[in-house]
């Protein structure tokens, strides 16, 4: 199973990171929109562009948005599979809670 680095997960500003859209470390780009959505302002709002894919990921309040994809590595096919759904499941909460997700990843090894 590929090692896990808080290096390579998403963050906000941050200025490489393993993209949501091709998996691949890559440096980001990001730009920002300062104009009002309905006369509502979204603090820390931004926009990533990948350098590799050239994909956008979207962020408000700090957290990517879109897409809602981990970029957290597929298990790998030898995981046995009493394991598998943990692991899956701490893929699916990367995006939000990387901290949580760290756990998990530990509680199976």
């Amino acid at each position: 199973m590929a090692e896990i680095n808080s290096k390579d997960l998403p963050e906000f500003e941050k200025d490489g990171f393993v993209c949501p859209h091709c998996h691949h470390q890559s440096q980001q780009h990001w730009g920002s929109i300062n104009e009002p959505i309905t006369h509502y302002f979204v603090d820390n709002f931004g926009i990533a562009s990948c350098n590799r894919c050239h994909e956008k990921s979207i962020w408000a309040e700090k957290k990517m948005v879109y897409p809602l994809e981990s970029s957290a590595p597929l298990p790998h096919e030898d995981i046995p599979s009493e394991i598998k759904p943990l692991f899956e499941q701490a893929r699916k909460v990367l995006i939000f809670f990387s901290t949580c997700f760290m756990c998990i990843v530990k509680i199976s090894n």
